[in-house]
Order: structure tokens, then sequence, then C-alpha cells
């Protein structure tokens, strides 16, 4: 009941759902500065994280999400051994906190194409 107007209280809540971003990663050490730094401007009206997942990467994959984590505070996660981009991304799943989940893969070989996000538009 509402003190000054003795009518009953309506509790309003906005539930704003958080997005996870699963990024498998492999052996992308050349790219990784310009992606990491091109995902990270990228504008979202939601929350968001991000899990980079190293799938045992033979370069300096792992060490370099390491460091770029420490500036744009990403999580990172490292496979003990290569099992493949599918295990990566269930790795993924498996430690993400949202309520939504996205997988963008590290060499946009999953992006959609503009025709998938608008069925009406073929090009």
């Amino acid at each position: 009941m509402c003190i000054t107007c003795q009518r009953p209280s309506v509790v309003s809540f906005k539930i704003v759902p958080k997005l996870s971003i699963i990024v498998p990663v492999y052996n992308e050490v050349t790219e990784l500065p310009r992606l990491v730094e091109r995902f990270m401007s990228a504008p979202c009206p939601i929350e968001r994280e991000w899990i980079f997942v190293d799938d045992h990467s033979a370069d300096a994959s792992l060490v370099l999400l390491q460091e770029l984590s420490a500036k744009h505070h990403f999580r990172v996660l490292a496979q003990e051994k290569n099992r493949g981009k599918g295990a990566a991304v269930i790795r993924g799943i498996h430690e993400a906190t949202g309520d939504l989940i996205m997988v963008q893969d590290a060499d946009f070989d999953m992006t959609l194409r503009k025709s998938a996000v608008d069925p009406a538009d073929p090009g």
C-alpha cells in the first residue's frame, strides 16, 4: 500500500537480458588484435560477456588473448588439447552466464549474411 495516496503499490521491473558471446579460437594470432578491437567496439544495447575459448592453438593465440583480456575485460578459456570447434563452443556454453548465447567464430566463418538476417532481402 502506498503511504502517500493509499492505493495498492505496483512495482514494475524491467528485465534486461545478458548476452554471452562465445568465440572459439584456433591459430588466429595474426588476426586477433584487429578482431578483438572490432568485437569490443561493436555497439550492443544489452549487457554482454565475451568468452574466448582457445582450442589449444599451436601459435601464440592463447598468450595474446590473455594480454588482450587485461585491456578489454573478457574471459579466456584454454582447452587442454585440441578438440575442435564444436568442443570449444560447448565449453563456452557451459561457462556462459548470460540469458542469451551467441557464437562468433574468430575468423568470421560463422558470420550471418544479410539475407540470413532479413529473409525478404535476397542480397
